[in-house]
């Protein structure tokens, strides 16, 4: 029997709101470390990405440079206290000084990061959030259906 949570991170086309990628882990692993591969996986399923959207979980050098490599714009929103200087990524310190010149405006013109809160309200509202399994497998196997389910509705609804 498993013991705490179960954590889906996904990525999502904004436009279809089609999940392209997903990870399950416990509740140990921080979001802002499934970056890479989640990027990895979605771009193998849908091709090229214009731009990443994330929230503060996201906000590492690490993962702007990811971003920055493979062409995407990343638009992942600075830690409240972050600085301006570039120490190893470039376009994380030009995206951070954007942010604290106007918060709200950055905000308005690049945040939809919405989209993805929206995925997911969706997704549950659909299957559920709970689930019957009892074993990792069989739970990691019944949270896949409920994504390949809501990715199937979603298709469907989206011509």
């Amino acid at each position: 029997m498993m013991r705490g949570w179960i954590k889906l991170h996904i990525t999502c086309d904004v436009a279809s709101h089609v999940i392209t990628s997903v990870k399950i882990t416990n509740e140990n692993e921080s979001d802002g470390r499934q970056f890479s591969e989640l990027v990895s996986d979605a771009r193998e399923n849908v091709g090229k990405i214009g731009k990443i959207y994330g929230d503060t979980a996201y906000d590492s050098r690490a993962n702007f440079n990811e971003a920055a490599r493979i062409g995407a714009e990343p638009v992942i929103r600075p830690r409240i206290n972050s600085t301006g200087r570039s120490k190893g990524s470039y376009i994380r310190a030009q995206t951070v000084r954007e942010f604290l010149s106007d918060p709200e405006m950055w905000k308005k013109r690049h945040c939809q990061r919405w989209q993805v809160e929206a995925v997911f309200s969706s997704l549950k509202r659909m299957v559920g959030e709970c689930f019957t399994s009892a074993t990792r497998a069989g739970i990691f196997n019944e949270i896949m259906m409920k994504v390949l389910t809501y990715n199937m509705v979603e298709v469907n609804r989206n011509g």
